[in-house]
């Protein structure tokens, strides 16, 4: 019995050291997951969770929408005011969510535009939509 136990021992430490390495390389690949409709005008992004006690929404620190072709160049920004992240339902375009000053005012969208929308303006956290045939699509 007590050769089985150093066995278990190692099983399970090989066990935690492939669990802490996945969560590491899926934290390296967050998507921000969302939906977004509304008019064109005053699309509402809400972000979307899964998992078992996940509710929709996300803490963010800010929020920004800029055109693929300047991503640079934001079109409308919110960043929240404090240090920690706010929690919020959804956002719609032009509106300051409670806890949030806008940091760049709201410009008018265009249909046919493809604008590039999440909690920032780098890497994988961002979400390509546009306003095509009457209604907001993802594109990505």
């Amino acid at each position: 019995m007590t050769r089985t136990r150093p066995k278990l021992i190692i099983q399970r430490s090989l066990f935690l050291c492939l669990l802490v390495i996945a969560l590491a390389v899926s934290a390296c690949t967050y998507r921000f997951h969302m939906k977004i409709d509304g008019p064109l005008e005053a699309p509402t992004v809400t972000p979307l969770n899964s998992g078992l006690f996940a509710r929709d929404g996300a803490c963010l620190h800010q929020f920004v929408v800029a055109t693929a072709a300047e991503p640079g160049a934001p079109v409308w920004a919110v960043s929240k005011v404090g240090d920690a992240c706010v929690f919020v339902n959804h956002v719609t375009y032009g509106e300051i969510p409670e806890g949030f000053e806008e940091t760049s005012p709201p410009m008018p969208l265009a249909a046919g535009v493809v604008y590039v929308i999440g909690p920032n303006l780098r890497g994988p956290s961002l979400a390509e939509v546009a306003y095509l045939d009457g209604h907001w699509q993802r594109l990505d």
